[in-house]
Parts: structure tokens; C-alpha cells; sequence
């Protein structure tokens, strides 16, 4: 096995440290649990890689898993494979697996990286749809008023300014709304790219900053903060249970960790603990962290 350097998305080659993937996660979480049943009957790794990779429906994955069979055979190890292609493996497996090649345990890493392929997939579905009807109405209400402005607007124009009595009327109202019509396509314009930047910023992981205000912000940084602290709970069960030292399973637990603020953390935890203290005494600074997680630790 390769030493425990570190692996972080800003070293997968993707703009701000995030991927692009594009298969989708059910077809890679059944990959991985179908993988992790042929590895715990008994079937050697290479063998398992190339029954768990035929007859994929995603032409992408079947060419992606063909090139990682063919370096294993090499003697490359799984993980370095799969980091060959950022688009179809998403960091979390990447790291997930080279955690459980490092500490032996694969076959249970490959069941909880399932899971958790699963249970994101499920996330975003639900958080899609929970969108779908205010992105709906505001896309229909923009048009509506689009309409009103720009078509039929200028017919009344026409109409009252052949009526003199309504002068003030027009001064009062129309003005305005001729106001808005010249403006409207700027306002657009600053909206548009407004909610860009800010979708931009919040994908990216370069800044520690942003890493640090997603996790505050209000819904999503909870989902966010539970999330990776499931992954580094769960690992870190894993590489206990299979007698991995405390502080190679802190390292190795450090690589399923995405936000960076949160990998700070756990640094900090894998230094106490080198320093002969305790790992609560790591956490209790961050106030992100749950009540109730720094309590059971």
C-alpha cells in the first residue's frame, strides 16, 4: 500500500477542487455493493472488477472501470486507478476506498460508500424537488410580467397618448412602468449572473472562508456538517473494528472529509490525540459541531 499522504479534492484537477461527475450515483452505489458482494466470496480483487464491470448502461462507467481493471493488473493500487478518471468517480469513493485498501477493510468501505452513494442521491432528489415549485412560479411570474411590459404595455401607451385628460394618470403610472422597462433587462442581467457567482463560490473549496460560511449557513450547513461527520464516524467505526491504531485511522478518516474547515478538524483531533489527550477536546472549539455528537464522543 501507497503511504497515507493525504489525497483532497483540490488535487483531483477540477477548477476549486470540485468534480464534475457524470454517472449517475444509483449506477455507481450498485457497482460498489455488487463489487463488495464478489470480494466477500472469496473472489480475487481483478477477477471482481471484471464481473462487477459488465454490462454497465453507461458507456462512460464501462470504459472507466475497463481502464481501472487494466491497471490493477499492473499493480497499481484501486483507489489510484479510479483517481484517473474525476469524472466518473466522485472524491468520496476515491478516498473511501484508499481508506479501506490502507486499513484492509475494502469490502466493508465499498458497503458504506454504497450507502452513502445512495443516501446522496436520495439528498438531492429531494432537495430538486422540494425547488421545483418555487423555481416553477418564479420563472412563470417573471414571464408573465415579461409579457406585460414588453408587449402590452406598449399598445396602452399608444392608446393614452391620444387622451389628454388622462395626462396625469399617465405621468403618475405609465411613467413608472416605462421606467421599469428599460431597467428590467439590466436588473435581469445582475440577477443572473448574482446567482452564478454565488452557485460558483459555493462549489468551490479554495477559499477557507466560503468553507467556513457553508457550514453556517441556514438548512444547508447542517446538512452539510451531518453529512461529513457521518462519513467520519462511520469510517472511523470501520478502522477501529478492524484494530487500526487510533492515529492511522485519524489520518486515513481525514481523507472522507470534504468541507475543509471540518478536515482542520479532525487534524486537530488526530494532534490531541498524538499529544495524549482526548478527541472531544478538539471538537468543543467548533461551533458547527452538535451538542448531542460532542456529548456521545
Amino acid at each position: 500500500n501507497e503511504p497515507p499522504r493525504e489525497t483532497t479534492p483540490e488535487e483531483t484537477g477540477a477548477v476549486g477542487g470540485r468534480r464534475k461527475v457524470r454517472v449517475s450515483m444509483q449506477i455507481l452505489a450498485q457497482y460498489f455493493r455488487e463489487l463488495s458482494v464478489l470480494l466477500r466470496s472469496g473472489i480475487p480483487l481483478l477477477r471482481a472488477l471484471r464481473i462487477a464491470g459488465r454490462g454497465k448502461s453507461s458507456p462512460l462507467l464501462s470504459a472507466a472501470l475497463t481502464s481501472v481493471a487494466n491497471r490493477v493488473e499492473g499493480g497499481m493500487s484501486l483507489w489510484r486507478a479510479m483517481e484517473e478518471h474525476p469524472h466518473v468517480f466522485p472524491h468520496l469513493a476515491i478516498s473511501t476506498i484508499r481508506a479501506g485498501e490502507a486499513s484492509g477493510t475494502l469490502e466493508e468501505s465499498l458497503d458504506y460508500l454504497a450507502e452513502s452513494l445512495e443516501y446522496e442521491a436520495e439528498v438531492r432528489l429531494k432537495v430538486r424537488s422540494a425547488f421545483d415549485y418555487p423555481i416553477f412560479f418564479s420563472l412563470l411570474t417573471l414571464s408573465v410580467v415579461s409579457l406585460l411590459i414588453f408587449l402590452v404595455l406598449p399598445r396602452f401607451e399608444e392608446v393614452y397618448a391620444n387622451l389628454s385628460h388622462i395626462k396625469k394618470i399617465k405621468s403618475a403610472s405609465f411613467e413608472y412602468l416605462l421606467f421599469i422597462k428599460k431597467i428590467l433587462p439590466l436588473i435581469l442581467l445582475i440577477g443572473g449572473a448574482t446567482i452564478i457567482g454565488i452557485w460558483s463560490l459555493f462549489g468551490s473549496r479554495r477559499f477557507m472562508f466560503l468553507e467556513k460560511f457553508k457550514l453556517r449557513f441556514p438548512l444547508f450547513g447542517r446538512l452539510l456538517v451531518l453529512s461529513d461527520l457521518t462519513r467520519f464516524a462511520k469510517t472511523l467505526s470501520v478502522q477501529l473494528k478492524s484494530s487500526v491504531p487510533i492515529l492511522d485511522a485519524l489520518r486515513l478518516c481525514r481523507l472522507v472529509v470534504e468541507n475543509r474547515e471540518l478536515r482542520q478538524m479532525v487534524s486537530e483531533m488526530h494532534d490531541t490525540v498524538e499529544r495524549g489527550g482526548q478527541i472531544v477536546e478538539a471538537i468543543r472549539h467548533y461551533p458547527v459541531i452538535p451538542s448531542t455528537a460532542i456529548d456521545m464522543v
